[in-house]
Parts: C-alpha cells; sequence; structure tokens
C-alpha cells in the first residue's frame, strides 16, 4: 500500500515517463545516418571487437571503482546517514524500510557531491593543461558511474551484486543515450526487471556500447576539441572560457545522469512496494 505521498511521486514519474520523447528532426536523423555510414565502412568483427572491447573497459571500471577502500567507506556512510531515520538498519537493503522521502533526502546527497566533483573535474581539465584535458572522459566515466552506483545504494540496493552492478551500467549507458533513444531503452530497462524475481546473476544481455551509445563518446571528442581552441584565449592567463565549457557541460552531463538515475530507482522501488 503506497502513502499519498508516493502515490503522488508515482503519479509524476509515470507523467515524466510519458514525456520521454522519441521525436527526431532531419539534423538529428542525418546525424544518425552518418554515424551509422561511418561504423559500415568498419568489417563487421572489427565493429564486435570495438563494441567488445568498450564493454569490457566499461565493466572493468566498475568492478575496479568497488575495489578501492574508499567505496566501502560511502557505503558505511549512507548506512550510518540512513541509522538516524532507523535505528535497526544494519545494512543496504535494510534502507527499503524507510520512507521515500528519507530515502529521496540520501540520495540527494549523493548527486549533490558528484555534481560537484564533475565541475571541478571540468574546469581542472579544460585548465589548459593537455595531460589533465586527456583524461577528461575517462575521469567522467568514473564519476558517472559512482553517482548511478550510489545512488541505487541509497535506495537499498546492493551496488556490489552482481545483477545491481549489471544493471547500473545499463541505466547509465539510458541516462547518456541521446534523448530520441531513451523511451525505448527505458522500457528494455523495465521489462528487464519484469522478468527477474529478487536476482542475484544477471542474465539479460550484457552489451552496453552500440552505435548509439558512440553518440556520447564522439561528443565528448568534439567538446576536447572545442576546448583545445579556445584555450589558446585567456584572459590573465587564464583559459576562462574553455574551463567554462568543459565545467558546464561535465556538470550537465552529471545532471542528467543523476536525475535519469534517481528516477529510475524511485520507480524500482514503488515498483516493487505495490507489488508487496
Amino acid at each position: 500500500m503506497l502513502s499519498k505521498q508516493e502515490e503522488e511521486l508515482s503519479r509524476r514519474l509515470k507523467q515524466w515517463i510519458e514525456n520521454l520523447s522519441e521525436e527526431t528532426n532531419d539534423l538529428s536523423n542525418t546525424y544518425d545516418e552518418w554515424v551509422h555510414r561511418a561504423f559500415q565502412i568498419l568489417p563487421e568483427d572489427t565493429r564486435s571487437l570495438i563494441f567488445r572491447r568498450m564493454d569490457q573497459w566499461l565493466f572493468s571500471i566498475q568492478l575496479t571503482l568497488q575495489q578501492v577502500e574508499n567505496f566501502d567507506h560511502r557505503i558505511e556512510r549512507i548506512i550510518q546517514e540512513a541509522k538516524l531515520f532507523n535505528e535497526s538498519i544494519r545494512q543496504l537493503e535494510d534502507l527499503k524500510t524507510l520512507s521515500i522521502a528519507q530515502l529521496n533526502y540520501l540520495a540527494d546527497r549523493q548527486i549533490s557531491a558528484h555534481r560537484l566533483y564533475s565541475l571541478l573535474q571540468g574546469t581542472m581539465a579544460s585548465s589548459g593543461s593537455t595531460l589533465l584535458l586527456s583524461t577528461d572522459i575517462p575521469a567522467l566515466l568514473i564519476i558517472n558511474l559512482r553517482t548511478v552506483q550510489f545512488i541505487a545504494a541509497s535506495y537499498g540496493y546492493n551496488p556490489k551484486n552482481p545483477y545491481e552492478l549489471m544493471l547500473a551500467l545499463k541505466v547509465f549507458r539510458w541516462a547518456t543515450l541521446p534523448k530520441r533513444f531513451q523511451r525505448a531503452e527505458w522500457e528494455e530497462l523495465i521489462r528487464e526487471l519484469d522478468d527477474t524475481d529478487q536476482p542475484y546473476f544477471y542474465e539479460g544481455l550484457e552489451d552496453i556500447t552500440d552505435e548509439k551509445w558512440m553518440n556520447t563518446l564522439l561528443l565528448q571528442l568534439m567538446k576536447g576539441l572545442v576546448i583545445r581552441l579556445f584555450q589558446k584565449k585567456k584572459h590573465q592567463n587564464i583559459p576562462v572560457i574553455s574551463m567554462a565549457i568543459g565545467a558546464g557541460m561535465n556538470y550537465r552531463i552529471t545532471k542528467n545522469v543523476s536525475d535519469y538515475a534517481k528516477r529510475f530507482y524511485q520507480y524500482r522501488w514503488i515498483m516493487e512496494k505495490e507489488m508487496k
């Protein structure tokens, strides 16, 4: 049984889902066709190898993030913060007993921190250092993968669970796709949830990258070129324009990822409560 607050959130989430657009225009269609033709030039085996290696890279980053000591400290901090609402909480799964408002509070704390990290990272990467700019894409991926993992943890889903680890990657993929692809990807995510019952191992499709997701990577590469162009325009030896571009674009990406991940885990939490 949902509370009035949860029913209202459920209504707003359903309205938000309805507004996920699949509309395209001539420019986006032309761009998609250009990307498709560019990849069609490559042999099929080469294309498959590229996407497989990128999938392995993302999975390795996701797994490595969980091995660092700081990860466990952050998870423990979430649990300790949750104990302020309910002293009986002992592990992440116990967080599901909290109200949606309390869970939103925990998630918002993680979101605020990671948006700040993204802002600072974008500023540093665009400050004029070639080395820092070259690490912009890996650093941005790390920040946003961490964002999804800690939002999942804030709603009581243990990101170290093999199923949750892979699902978080799928949420990251969905959140970073161009908007015209997100409605279909959302429906695929929900189908996966409907087809599983308290899973531990992930049994769905493990593909993360493809031609659609390459739009995201290409835009980041274009951002790097623009930043390099504007780094020559300095005010008192500080590349102000390039720093503003880097900080603004990185913050926007993390804002989108955190907003989408929060909505997904809210929807999942409410869906599970409705089935009890």
